[in-house]
């Protein structure tokens, strides 16, 4: 950011060009994928040549600013080996193929393994980088085509918001957070994921907003916040809880019984009386998670707190949940499966057969009993070394459709060059569907209005979506101002048998310092 706003140009980048001269570029107005934030950016391009991602200074939430992230790792991308054409494994090595010959093996393995091991033998894993049109042609891909409801997220989770208020999702919008009287963040490392959200909330700080952190290890964050603790396990939050259901004899959820009993032998501290009294003196206090870094009980107790102290379904009130990829939240919005630990359960126990995997790392154990393993990736990684066929994925700056952000902003994400893949992943998802049924095809521009029919929060998407965008369509950006989606549209309250703050994350098998 120094260097964009550097007034005497002191300070300037570094471009991939090896002999740099003069370039007027084209410049597109599209959205960075680096978090689930969402910021809109401008990206430069010259030919088939991404120069510079700008940010854009008309935009509502990162208002000219850009992270590191944003700012360089998607045009210094361009430097990692890309995967340009489809390959399969013969003789036990990968070979260059046709788009035809590799659509059609995959198309066969797929059927083989279905009549052999019938429905539900097949599962896909899918990134929060692609987009909402992508992810809904692989859910039909998988749903109808290989007739299996297995299709996962690869970095994903059992439980969370969704089991206390209805929606997976946050339930403000992050504007909100300037004009709140408290910010409560809770495991969260702000200035390293998402730096642009972390420069809002120390703004906010500067104007009088009150901010207690509570996490594991000192953050740059704490220097702007009134009060700073720190846990490694739940018993501050308990101790919040427990305190807050003494003092305002809460009794309107279901399992609120369960719930209470579940705390009644544990002892409130010092700190966390503190911390309920300050939330409950408060007339509008936010929290703000890390969805990637705190356990399941840990994001529902924060959801059952901000319940039982009413600060939710109101403007300024309630629980942003930040993202770690750019359409995680589409992804969720369209019902793919989060709880990642059962597929790897159902691999190790052979019920699963294929796997199918849109991504360039994994979080999955692979096991001998899969007999078919197909990789689509931008990249060559040691991913690639499992794989029977790999499908090239075009990067971001190729590829256009929409994502949704971790506050429900839709927007529309557009390619800056030419991809340099021969097909889209729609094309391929397309094609591999046509190889069953012909005529079951959905052209492209079609795509966002069929997600409007299956997904009722995202209906008459394709009329109204914009640059300020948020789902409901075209109804209040506050969630549950009139009662909470769920079947009795009480808040679900449930028993705190475990005392684990933080998720493990050991399991990541192939990561993205694996590239090659």
């Amino acid at each position: 950011q120094c260097v964009h706003v550097c007034p005497t140009g002191a300070l300037q980048e570094k471009v991939l060009v090896q002999k740099p001269v003069p370039l007027e570029g084209d410049l597109t107005e599209t959205v960075c994928n680096q978090c689930g934030l969402g910021c809109s950016i401008e990206l430069e391009s010259k030919g088939s040549m991404l120069l510079r991602s700008l940010p854009k200074s008309t935009d509502s939430i990162n208002k000219g600013l850009l992270c590191k992230k944003g700012r360089f790792d998607l045009v210094l991308q361009q430097n990692q080996r890309r995967i340009r054409k489809p390959m399969v494994r013969k003789n036990g090595i990968l070979e260059e193929v046709s788009w035809d010959e590799a659509v059609l093996y995959i198309a066969r393995k797929a059927q083989s393994i279905n009549l052999r091991y019938g429905d539900n033998s097949m599962a896909t894993i899918v990134s929060g980088k692609y987009f909402n049109e992508t992810i809904y042609l692989a859910k039909k891909l998988a749903n109808e085509t290989f007739k299996t409801e297995n299709i996962y997220a690869n970095k994903g989770y059992a439980k969370g918001l969704k089991d206390v208020l209805g929606y997976d999702v946050s339930t403000n919008v992050v504007t909100e957070l300037e004009y709140t009287d408290m910010i409560i963040t809770i495991g969260t490392r702000i200035m390293e994921t998402q730096p642009v959200l972390g420069v809002r909330i120390k703004k906010a700080a500067q104007k009088g907003v009150e901010m207690i952190v509570i996490g594991d290890e000192k953050t740059q964050a704490d220097q702007w916040a009134t009060a700073c603790y720190y846990e490694d396990d739940l018993s501050l939050l308990k101790g919040i809880a427990k305190y807050t259901l003494e003092k305002t004899g809460y009794n309107k959820g279901d399992g609120i019984e369960a719930f209470r009993e579940s705390l009644s032998d544990f002892k409130v501290s010092i700190d966390a009386e503190h911390i309920a009294k300050e939330i409950l003196s408060k007339k509008n206090v936010m929290f703000v998670c890390d969805r990637e870094k705190l356990s399941d009980d840990a994001m529902m107790l924060v959801a059952e707190i901000a319940v039982m102290t009413e600060h939710i379904g109101r403007p300024r009130n309630g629980i942003i949940q930040l993202r770690e990829d750019g359409n995680t939240q589409g992804m969720v919005d369209l019902g793919i499966k989060m709880n990642t630990e059962a597929l790897n359960d159902k691999i190790q126990s052979g019920d699963v057969r294929g796997l199918i995997i849109m991504d360039d790392n994994l979080t999955v154990n692979l096991a001998d009993t899969l007999e078919f393993v197909m990789v689509q990736g931008e990249y060559y990684s040691v991913l690639l070394e499992y794989a029977d066929v790999v499908m090239p994925s075009p990067s971001h700056a190729e590829t256009d459709g929409t994502m949704t952000s971790q506050d429900r902003r839709i927007q529309y994400v557009r390619s800056a060059i030419d991809p340099r893949t021969d097909m889209t992943n729609i094309d391929q998802i397309q094609e591999i569907i046509r190889v069953f049924n012909s005529q079951d095809y959905v052209e492209d521009e079609y795509i966002l209005e069929h997600i409007g029919k299956s997904v009722p929060e995202y209906l008459h998407v394709a009329d109204n979506i914009n640059s300020d965008s948020y789902w409901p369509i075209g109804k209040s950006r506050i969630l549950y101002e009139n009662g909470y989606h769920t079947e009795s549209g009480k808040p679900q309250f449930h028993s705190v048998e475990c005392n684990r703050m933080y998720r493990n994350n050991d399991n990541e098998v192939i990561t993205k310092e694996e590239v090659i």
